[in-house]
Formats: structure tokens, sequence, C-alpha cells
């Protein structure tokens, strides 16, 4: 199964041409306890994006749509 691909978002745009500043991106995501995410598949991505460790992202899906499945 392909997977799509998301933007590149906070330290892990850290170098592309329209990123922000690394002090930014700290100042912006230091103060995370955790991260929710809508999937188990997204938990890599934003453990790294947010430098935060795996086990804080949690995948609890999306509230929104969840009464739907």
């Amino acid at each position: 199964m392909q997977q799509g691909h998301l933007k590149k978002f906070g330290f892990s745009a850290l170098f592309a041409s329209d990123s922000e500043t690394e002090e930014f991106e700290k100042r912006a995501h230091s103060s995370y306890t955790d991260v929710l995410v809508s999937s188990e598949n997204l938990i890599s991505e934003y453990s790294e994006a947010f430098r935060v460790a795996p086990s804080k992202v949690k995948p609890i899906g999306v509230p929104r749509t969840d009464l739907l499945f």
C-alpha cells in the first residue's frame, strides 16, 4: 500500500527554501507534551517534525468523521 506524501513542516522542514528558523521552531513547538494525529501511520513524521518521542504522538483518529465509521 502506497502512502501519500505530507508537506514538510516543523523541524523536518528546516532547510527548505520557505522554512522558518530553528529558533522559531523551538519556540513554536517546545512546549508540546503530546501530539495528536489521525493515524498510526503518521507517528514517525510528527515525531520528527516536532522533535518529540514517538510515544508522545497519539493516534486518536479524526473526531469529525469517527461517527461515520
